[in-house]
């Protein structure tokens, strides 16, 4: 039995007595068979007079968890009784029950805001999870690109150092042909070369030398 049945029974026990099986009703009530109590109640108009009947019913419309669990259809007759039998032997129980069922709405009501709250936090952490998911995407990607870019740097970098290696090695050489020309140029001078007069350098006459002389015949 559940919570909620234990504590409906306990506030209407009073009404439970057996003595009134005498229709199908009242037996399937009191052997708590609440689907076949619902549908004898609805198939006799006449019980709608009888105010333990019309208790009855109420509970086994009013129990969650009955097969037959109906809060309107219990507080409509709750509400007749009331309203026929204001003062009767049954209205004080007849009101608990309808306090039961407020109860029942409240718990409803407050269950419903915490699932909407629930549901909010599912949400969010859906949310929460995609947009963590997305990060660590572009984190990934954002890593991949700046792999790709320190090799590309290490590369540029290695290229440098090759490239100012052959530069250096150029202008080595470069040194070392120049050493050999002024060595070349250096050795010719002492030798005792001449070297070749300029175009517009002139030759001296030399007079001392001798010429033949003409005599005239005689």
């Amino acid at each position: 039995m559940t919570m909620p049945r234990a504590f409906l029974l306990a506030l209407i026990a009073p009404i439970l007595a057996a003595g009134c099986a005498a229709r199908p009703f009242h037996s399937h009530f009191e052997a708590g068979r609440f689907e076949e109590a619902a549908r004898a109640f609805e198939a006799d108009p006449s019980l709608l007079r009888d105010q333990r009947a019309l208790l009855r019913a109420a509970i086994v419309y009013a129990d969650p968890a009955s097969p037959a669990h109906d809060p309107e259809r219990a507080r409509e007759l709750l509400g007749r009784l009331l309203e026929e039998h204001g003062e009767g032997e049954h209205a004080r129980h007849a009101r608990w029950v309808l306090a039961f069922l407020d109860e029942l709405d409240r718990r409803e009501e407050e269950a419903r805001v915490l699932q909407m709250r629930v549901d909010s936090l599912i949400a969010r952490i859906a949310a929460l999870e995609a947009e963590s998911r997305s990060l660590q995407q572009l984190i990934a990607r954002e890593r991949l690109h700046a792999d790709a870019f320190r090799a590309l740097a290490e590369r540029l970098q290695a290229e440098l150092r090759r490239t100012e290696e052959e530069l250096r090695d150029l202008q080595e050489n470069l040194r070392q042909l120049k050493e050999v020309d002024l060595q070349r140029l250096g050795a010719g001078g002492l030798s005792g070369g001449t070297t070749p007069p300029a175009a517009n350098d002139t030759i001296a006459d030399d007079s001392t030398t001798t010429r033949p002389v003409n005599t005239p015949e005689r």
